[in-house]
This record gives structure tokens, C-alpha cells and sequence, in this order.
């Protein structure tokens, strides 16, 4: 099973008291019902420019999480950085995760963002940006 962004989403710094939460990224997600004694193969990839929101100066770089989640508990997390160099003026950047998960029944496996540091991101896309576009891929392998 397999499936591609559908949209954008904007990661931002929380504006204080608040914590940056970590937000689903529009169609990366998936429902699975895995049968006693299989594993799941799961991987994702996908990308996100740095993205300053007014009235922010000119950007430098942001740094956000990128998490592989299941039924809401985090499996795995990846921390990537993008940054604006030189005449480069907007600075992307990647991710690609894989892993094996031993689980039964019924989950949801999903793919979220969360902002650590910087500027403002735009994370994943649709057809508007198909160059970050991200994919989410469940194997159900059976033991």
C-alpha cells in the first residue's frame, strides 16, 4: 500500500507559552490491520524548504522533525536542516525513513512534522510541489 502527499502544511516557530506540536502531513497516512505473527515494513520520503513568514528577515535555515508514527506513538524520528546559502535563496532538503514494526491488528500508521529551530518550513505537497511531494509505503510480511 502506498500513498502521496495530498497538500502542504506550514511549520511554525510556536509563539511562547506554546510547544511546537507535531502535524500530520496531509495524506501520508494509512490504515492497516496486520495479522498475528507479521511485521510490517514501512517507509516514507519526502522534503521541505525553508520558508520565513512575515514580518521574519530574511531566512537562515530551519530545522524540523520528521516522525514515523503509529496509532499515535512514535516509532522512529529524523531531524533534518535546510539552509539558505549564498545566492541560494531557498534552501531544501529531504527525508527518507525506513523500518520494521512487529505489531498486530488494526493501526494507524502516519507521518508528522514538527518544527525544532529557525524559520518557518513548508513540508510535503500535493501536485503544487511536486519536488517535495512525500510517499508513505506499508508492507504487511508475514512470518
Amino acid at each position: 500500500m502506498t500513498v502521496s502527499g495530498t497538500s502542504h502544511i506550514f511549520v511554525l516557530p510556536p509563539v511562547p507559552p506554546a510547544v511546537a506540536v507535531c502535524t500530520p502531513l496531509p495524506g501520508l497516512a494509512l490504515e492497516v490491520n496486520a495479522p498475528a505473527n507479521s511485521v510490517l515494513l514501512v517507509s516514507t520520503f519526502g522534503g521541505f524548504q525553508v520558508n520565513p513568514q512575515p514580518p521574519e528577515p530574511a531566512p537562515v535555515g530551519s530545522t524540523i522533525d520528521i516522525k514515523l508514527r503509529y496509532n499515535g506513538v512514535d516509532a522512529v524520528v529524523r531531524r533534518v536542516s535546510a539552509y539558505n546559502v549564498g545566492n541560494i535563496t531557498v534552501g531544501y532538503n529531504g527525508w527518507s525513513i525506513t523500518q520494521t514494526l512487529t505489531v498486530a491488528g488494526p493501526r494507524l500508521i502516519e507521518v508528522c512534522a514538527q518544527f525544532v529551530q529557525g524559520s518557518a518550513a513548508v513540508v510535503s505537497s500535493g501536485a503544487a510541489l511536486p519536488h517535495i511531494q512525500g510517499q508513505l509505503s506499508v508492507v504487511i510480511i508475514k512470518r
